[in-house]
């Protein structure tokens, strides 16, 4: 089974980022969301760290799919590389790519699985 990473892995959206960059601000509009290529993420509620997002994960969807405000900020812990998909990228690679909407049904399983063990 391809990874997703694979899908976004030569796109010609990817951007490197720097330790310390905010990729989105809790309460700002979410029109994206961004796959982590390298490098790592912290996703933050306040001053508390809710995930840290790896090479290889989505992080910002749940924007995308509940067309509300960011409820948290996401800043960059280490260098790295993202691709941002937009609301239209996203909604095709749902209609079109079967493998990453079942893994992004995935990723917020786990998500909620571990909120819910914490």
């Amino acid at each position: 089974m391809i990874a997703v990473i694979d899908l976004f892995r030569h796109s010609h959206n990817s951007r490197p980022f720097a330790a310390g960059d905010t990729f989105f601000r809790e309460g700002d509009d979410g029109g994206c969301l961004f796959v982590l290529l390298d490098g790592t993420v912290e996703l933050r509620k306040g001053s508390r760290v809710l995930e840290t997002v790896g090479a290889g994960e989505i992080f910002g969807e749940m924007e995308l799919v509940e067309h509300e405000a960011r409820w948290a900020s996401a800043v960059a812990v280490t260098d790295g590389t993202v691709v941002t998909v937009t609301e239209k990228q996203f909604n095709f690679l749902v209609a079109n790519t079967p493998h990453f909407a079942t893994e992004l049904l995935r990723l917020v399983v786990e998500r909620l699985r571990r909120t819910y063990a914490a």
